[in-house]
């Protein structure tokens, strides 16, 4: 709720959702830990409990395609070959190569279609209330979708010095920049796990914007 992922249905929602029985999807909490890999006192590598997270996931399987949602809902993901082909390009003199984990991914694309949820007994003071989703939740069939269309978007409208991202078109989660001066930055993604190498490391770093 902080977020700005569920607002409150008004009075005069929960009535259209009771009388004309509109589908409302259950949530479920999904729970997991995060490990790092250490090197231990007798020299073998072992993995160590970093923290322990949880998330809020839609049970989008109640969700049928082309009644509830668009017809499409393909979502594009980076090749092993293409990404073994882009490490070694980024080989080169110069390249220096991040990579970046886009917390909270799922959550930033706004929702264009009208998606209820009943939240689980977890949920505190909120538990078994319905909300309606106004972001793309974990779990619903389109977020994928929505997601890397939104984060396509944010890619393309960035510009510098005469230089834009162009989308490959052999390899949709692909994106390559060159400006004026021929600096180079080449970005690639596999769902919100981000690979990104660049000549120019405060290009890189520049916040988006528009070219004057």
């Amino acid at each position: 709720m902080d977020m700005g992922v569920f607002v409150l249905p008004s009075d005069e929602e929960m009535e259209e959702i009771r009388s004309k029985n509109k589908r409302v999807l259950r949530c479920k909490m999904v729970y997991a830990g995060k490990y790092e890999s250490v090197v231990c006192d007798d020299g073998q590598i072992r993995d160590r409990l970093l923290k322990l997270k949880g998330r809020l996931a839609a049970v989008g399987t109640g969700e049928l395609k082309s009644l509830d949602t668009c017809w499409s809902t393909f979502s594009p993901t980076i090749g092993m070959t293409a990404m073994r082909t882009l490490i070694a390009l980024r080989c080169r003199k110069g390249f220096d190569v991040r990579s970046y984990d886009l917390s909270g991914a799922f959550l930033c694309p706004d929702l264009a279609r009208e998606v209820y949820v009943k939240l689980p007994e977890e949920a505190g003071k909120y538990a078994g209330k319905i909300v309606r989703c106004v972001k793309a939740l974990y779990g619903l069939i389109t977020s994928p979708r929505d997601f890397v269309n939104s984060l396509s978007e944010t890619i393309l409208s960035f510009e510098d010095n005469g230089g834009k991202f162009k989308k490959m078109d052999s390899d949709h989660c692909i994106y390559v920049f060159v400006d004026k001066d021929g600096n180079e930055m080449i970005w690639s993604h596999y769902v919100d796990d981000v690979i990104c190498g660049s000549k120019n490391q405060a290009l890189r770093n520049r916040p988006g914007r528009s070219s004057t």
